[in-house]
């Protein structure tokens, strides 16, 4: 393998760059990760860019970049054997499920977090098929970012439906 820089090098900037935004990812509301919009899609396209850079600089051959792919291969596939071995250590990569409503009752705090509007919220209690928001018995964001409705019984009898908050813009 001709590599341009130092395999140390290398192994240290995949490995560094790919925590880094491990933990911006873990940082942001879990809604950003379902359906994007065209500006949610732009930051991922530049972000994307600037991670390539900083994981690549001063690399030029082919090597590099192949070495450089299977560290974050290798990381992605080592996490997740982790969390599949161990299950509480996926509380460091992933969020807990959060409700947003309760009984009918909107939390404003736990949408704010989130960044879940009102106005997405009811577009996604319209596609499970109700009319209110009196109608659901919970509303929970998943890890996944899509929102999870369970509506209260009696009410045309739906069972858990499952939805994604930013489908309403895209």
């Amino acid at each position: 393998m001709d590599l341009s820089t130092s395999l140390p090098q290398l192994l240290l900037r995949g490995t560094a760059i790919y925590f880094a935004v491990m933990v911006v990812v873990r940082i942001l509301p879990k809604r950003s990760l379902g359906n994007n919009s065209p500006v949610d899609m732009l930051a991922l396209v530049i972000v994307g860019a600037l991670v390539a850079d900083a994981m690549s600089v001063g690399s030029e051959s082919p090597s590099d970049f192949v070495f450089l792919a299977s560290v974050v291969a290798a990381w992605s596939y080592l996490i997740n054997l982790l969390e599949f071995r161990f299950p509480s250590f996926s509380r460091l990569t992933d969020e807990a499920p959060r409700v947003i409503v309760r009984d009918g009752r909107l939390l404003y705090r736990e949408m704010r977090k989130e960044l879940i509007t009102e106005d997405e919220l009811m577009a996604c209690v319209r596609r499970a098929g109700l009319n209110d928001i009196h109608e659901v018995a919970c509303a929970t964001v998943e890890t996944t970012g899509e929102i999870t409705l369970l509506a209260r019984d009696g009410d045309q009898g739906q069972s858990p439906t499952r939805t994604n908050a930013r489908s309403s813009k895209s």
